[in-house]
């Protein structure tokens, strides 16, 4: 496995510890507590599932552009919808830091070396 790869799980991997320090951050601001509602666990544990899901297909040799980008694009759109409705806010850096993390696999999923693992 030639180390862009190893570099786009990673990536993938720092997105998702990126969203459960965001969801500290803001949890703890709203609340002044460390306190977590169900339906946030059950979303971290689906979002947890979606990158799980990606670095097998991404292990398998599949080619997951695609989804990428859709789920990007999803993640941006609720980054904005959020940043608009609250204003800027601490919890919105990490988001800001899990999107960036979750876009890299598509530049290290492009070299050539990745290329041709994937062929």
């Amino acid at each position: 496995m030639p180390t862009d790869i190893k570099k786009a799980i990673t990536c993938l991997v720092l997105s998702f510890i990126c969203m459960l320090i965001a969801d500290l951050v803001d949890f703890y601001a709203a609340a002044g507590v460390l306190l977590f509602d169900f339906i946030v666990i059950l979303m971290n544990l689906l979002w947890g599932a979606v990158l799980v899901w990606l670095i097998i297909a991404i292990r398998k040799r599949k080619n997951v552009l695609l989804s990428l980008f859709a789920v990007s694009a999803v993640m941006i759109y609720f980054l904005v919808e959020d940043f608009l409705a609250s204003g800027f806010v601490l919890a919105q850096v990490f988001y800001a830091l899990e999107i960036v993390f979750f876009l890299l696999p598509v530049y290290f999923l492009q070299t050539k070396a990745a290329k041709e693992w994937r062929e």
